[in-house]
């Protein structure tokens, strides 16, 4: 006697999946260009778990790097200084020293340093 075939038979075994991306990562360049990245990943759509990227339709796949901060950079030479931190006096001193070279100083006095700077460049 001959053995009946099954009447049915497992398909499309492969588990159901969708493509899960994580937030953007902060961009590489704050100007002038940079990439930012994020983690894309091939999740089973029940069990949550992530499974090989095959399993996902390639076509779809969202992108991991993108373009980020292509404007161009300023070319600041010295930081926007309104006024000395430290005392107009003190400062006039300091740059008298030859202190203005230090970043340190630059930054509280960082008028004082920069009328000298503005000074040496003009020459």
């Amino acid at each position: 006697m001959k053995e009946r075939p099954n009447s049915t038979e497992p398909c499309n075994i492969q588990p159901c999946t969708q493509w899960v991306t994580d937030a953007w990562e902060e961009c590489t360049a704050p100007c002038g260009g940079g990439v930012k990245r994020r983690i894309v990943k091939c999740v089973n759509e029940e069990s949550k778990k992530v499974e090989d990227s095959r399993f996902c339709e390639a076509k779809t796949r969202p992108a991991a790097l993108q373009n980020c901060n292509q404007h161009k950079c300023k070319n600041n030479k010295a930081p926007s200084c309104i006024k000395d931190s430290l005392s107009t006096r003190f400062c006039e001193k300091l740059k008298l020293l030859g202190r203005c070279s230090l970043i340190t100083i630059q930054k509280q006095c960082c008028l004082t340093c920069l009328s000298s700077y503005q000074t040496l460049d003009s020459r």
